[in-house]
């Protein structure tokens, strides 16, 4: 079965919210975290990943807070997974610098092959925007 995690999850949201913050608005991790009933320190990890990949940006003080640093449109599902997991690979032995001694014999790769780039190009294929616009329906 294929499963996203809980960062991932907490990432969208997290993303999601400062999508549909107004232009110059920004919030900060400790309200998002009470008006969400979640963990202050897993979300400032996540966060800083967001960071780190330059999809966010933040602004220290009492006043600071969290903003997109791109907008939602150019912003894909794929973009906000690898900043949070790193490449994505449908079976542990496709991630880059990943090697298996059975390569050459295995006959699960050349499916898992295919796998891998259908679901890359479906999570290229949502951005931040689409995501807010579900959230809304």
């Amino acid at each position: 079965m294929i499963s996203l995690n809980k960062q991932v999850d907490y990432g969208v949201q997290f993303l999601i919210t400062l999508s549909q913050l107004e232009e110059k608005q920004q919030i900060s991790l400790r309200t998002f975290t009470n008006e969400h009933n979640m963990s202050f320190l897993f979300l400032q990890r996540i966060a800083a990943l967001l960071k780190g990949a330059g999809l966010i940006t933040a602004t220290k003080g009492a006043h600071g807070g969290y903003t997109l640093a791109k907008k939602a449109e150019d912003i894909t599902f794929l973009d906000i997974y690898e900043a949070i997991e790193g490449a994505y690979g449908a079976a542990t032995c496709l991630k880059k610098g990943c090697s298996c001694p059975r390569e050459q014999a295995c006959d699960s790769r050349m499916f898992f092959s295919v796998l891998q780039k259908d679901l890359r190009v479906f999570m290229k294929g949502y951005t931040l925007a689409d995501m807010a616009d579900l959230s809304r329906a």
